[in-house]
C-alpha cells in the first residue's frame, strides 16, 4: 500500500468534510489563495467568492492553495487542494489579501510555490500573478511588486471579463494588455505608480457568499452571506469612511434566504454596517424560522433594540459584539463614531435579558489627544457594564491608514501604547476578561501601510530574515534611515 504523507493525509480529510468543493478540469488551470494556513483562510469570503466565480467558466478550472499549518522552510513546491498539483503549473495564479500583515504570507507562499514573488524578477512565460482583495482600498501600491495585475475594490464586475482574458489570451504579455482595458484592474508594468479609482459592484451582483463549508476553520460550518456592503458612517479611523468610501448598499430581504443553501446550520451575516439594514429584523425572524443559528461579527449598539438582540439569542446564536472605538464620550465624537455610554450599557441590557452569557466589547486606544482621563472613563464604561452582564473587553491600537482623516496622524509610540495597554488592564482588574493586539505588530502594520510600492520589497526582505518582528524592525529601521526624516513619522516600532 502507497504510504500517504502526512500533508496529503490531512489534505484529504479537509477535502473529506468539505460541503460544496468544486472539482473537475478544464484548459485553464488557475491556482486561487488567501495568505494564510487553510483554518483561517477558509473563513474569507473574499476566497470564497473569487472561487466561485472562476469556476463558473467552463473553460476554466479554479483550484485552492494555502499557507502550510506549520513552518516547512523546506518546501517549495505547495499544492492545490482539489487536485494536489504543483501550483508552480497554473496557468494563472490569484490572491486574495485583506490585510498589510498578510504581504508577508503571501511573499512566502510564492516562494514555496517555486515562483519568485517579485514581479520584476519573474520571466515572461511564468504565470501572472492577480491580486486583490480589501487591502487595494488602504492602498493598491501596497501590491505593487508582487501582482502582475491587480483589481482594485470590489472585484464582483470585472471576474467574467478576466475570465474571457483567460480563456482566450495565449501568453502572459496578451493576458496582462487584454487585463489593462478593464476598468479597474491596475497593472503596474503598464501604469507606473498610478492606479485606477477603486471598482463599486452594483447592488444586483450581490451578495457574496459561501462557496464551501467546513468544520475545519475558525467559523465552523458557518456559510457566509453579505447583509450589506460599505457603511454610511464616516468614522475618521475607517478606510469605509475614507476617500475611497463605498456606497452603502443592502441587499434584499429574499435575495439573502435564496442564498442560503439547504445543508446550512449556521449562517453568517457580514457586512461593515449590518446594523443599519432596515430589514434586520426581519431577517433574522426569517432565519430564525429555518433552524438555522445567525451569526453576526458585530452590532452597533445604537441600532439595534431588544426585539432585535432577543432574535437573534433565539437563533441560538452564542455570541454578541459591540463596540466603543473609542475610551470616552469626546473622544467618540471627535471620530465621528456616534457611539454613547448610554448606548453601550443599554446594550448590555439587551444581552442579558436575551439570554447572552457575555457581551464582548471592542475599542481602540492611541486616538488623537487621548489622555488617562479617557481611559478612566473606559474603565469606568466597562465596570458599568459588568454590573448588568460580564463583558470581555479586546482591546486594538488605532493605526492611522492611508486615504482616511487621521492618515497623517502619527500613532503614539510603542512604549507609550504599551504603557496605555497595561494601565487599561490594571483599571479593570483581575475579573474582567482581556484581550489586546500587539501594539508592536500594529507599528508595523501601519508602518507597511504607508509604505507604497516599497510594501512588498520589504516585505520580501523580512521574509528572507525570517519573517519575524525582530526582523521586520531591523528592515523598518532601515528603511527610516533611507527615506531620511521626511518620513519619520512612519516609522517603525522603537
Amino acid at each position: 500500500m502507497e504510504k500517504i504523507s502526512p500533508v496529503r493525509a490531512l489534505r484529504l480529510k479537509r477535502l473529506k468534510n468539505e460541503k460544496g468543493t468544486i472539482k473537475g478540469d478544464a484548459p485553464v488551470r488557475m491556482s486561487l489563495a488567501y495568505p494564510a494556513p487553510y483554518h483561517a483562510a477558509m473563513s474569507s469570503l473574499g476566497l470564497q467568492k473569487a472561487y466561485g466565480a472562476f469556476n463558473s467558466s467552463r473553460l476554466v478550472c479554479c483550484e485552492r492553495f494555502f499557507l502550510p499549518d506549520r513552518s516547512s522552510s523546506g518546501a517549495t513546491s505547495l499544492r492545490t487542494y482539489e487536485s494536489g498539483r504543483r501550483v508552480s503549473t497554473s496557468a494563472v495564479i490569484a490572491m486574495s489579501v485583506s490585510h498589510e500583515l498578510e504581504l508577508t504570507a503571501a511573499v512566502r507562499m510564492l516562494e514555496m510555490s517555486s515562483i519568485n514573488p517579485m514581479r520584476i524578477q519573474r520571466n515572461t512565460d511564468d504565470a501572472p500573478v492577480i491580486a486583490g482583495g480589501s487591502l487595494t482600498l488602504v492602498d493598491p501600491k501596497l501590491l505593487f511588486h508582487l501582482a502582475d495585475a491587480i483589481v482594485v475594490g470590489e472585484a464582483e464586475g470585472v471576474f467574467r471579463a478576466l475570465t474571457r482574458i483567460m480563456e482566450t489570451s495565449s501568453d502572459k504579455e496578451q493576458f496582462l494588455e487584454a487585463a489593462s482595458e478593464i476598468s479597474g484592474v491596475y497593472i503596474p508594468a503598464l501604469h507606473g505608480s498610478r492606479p485606477p479609482p477603486p471598482l463599486y459592484a452594483d447592488a444586483g451582483l450581490l451578495p457574496a457568499k459561501s462557496v464551501i463549508t467546513t468544520p475545519d476553520t475558525e467559523l465552523k460550518n458557518m456559510f457566509l452571506v453579505e447583509a450589506a456592503r460599505g457603511c454610511p458612517h464616516k468614522c475618521t479611523f475607517c478606510v469605509a469612511g475614507g476617500e475611497r468610501r463605498a456606497p452603502y448598499r443592502t441587499v434584499p430581504v429574499d435575495d439573502i434566504l435564496d442564498a442560503v443553501v439547504p445543508h446550512a446550520r449556521r449562517v453568517g451575516l457580514v457586512g461593515a454596517a449590518v446594523s443599519n439594514h432596515p430589514d434586520l429584523l426581519l431577517i433574522l425572524k426569517q432565519l430564525a424560522s429555518m433552524g438555522v443559528e445567525v451569526s453576526v461579527s458585530s452590532l452597533r449598539a445604537d441600532r439595534i433594540s431588544e426585539e432585535i438582540v432577543h432574535t437573534l439569542r433565539s437563533t441560538g446564536a452564542r455570541s454578541f459584539t459591540v463596540a466603543a472605538d473609542g475610551s470616552s464620550e469626546r473622544l467618540r465624537k471627535g471620530i465621528r463614531k456616534g457611539i454613547s455610554a448610554d448606548d453601550l450599557v443599554r446594550a448590555a441590557g439587551y444581552a442579558r435579558s436575551a439570554g447572552f452569557r457575555r457581551l464582548k466589547l471592542y475599542s481602540m486606544v492611541g486616538l488623537p489627544d487621548e489622555s488617562d482621563r479617557d481611559l478612566d472613563e473606559f474603565i469606568d464604561l466597562v465596570k458599568q457594564m459588568t454590573a448588568v452582564i460580564p463583558v470581555t473587553v479586546a482591546l486594538q491600537a488605532l493605526v492611522p491608514k492611508p486615504s482616511t482623516p487621521l492618515a497623517d496622524f502619527s500613532p503614539v509610540p510603542v512604549k507609550e501604547m504599551l504603557r496605555k495597554v497595561r494601565y487599561v488592564r490594571s483599571g479593570l482588574g483581575r475579573t474582567i476578561r482581556f484581550q489586546s493586539t500587539s501594539p508592536r505588530w500594529s507599528a508595523i502594520e501601519h508602518a507597511i501601510s504607508h509604505s507604497g510600492t516599497r510594501a512588498c520589497e520589504l516585505a520580501h526582505k523580512a521574509v528572507s530574515e525570517g519573517g519575524t518582528m525582530a526582523a521586520w524592525k531591523k528592515i523598518l529601521a532601515e528603511e527610516q534611515l533611507r527615506a531620511g526624516s521626511a518620513h519619520a513619522g512612519h516609522a517603525g516600532p522603537d
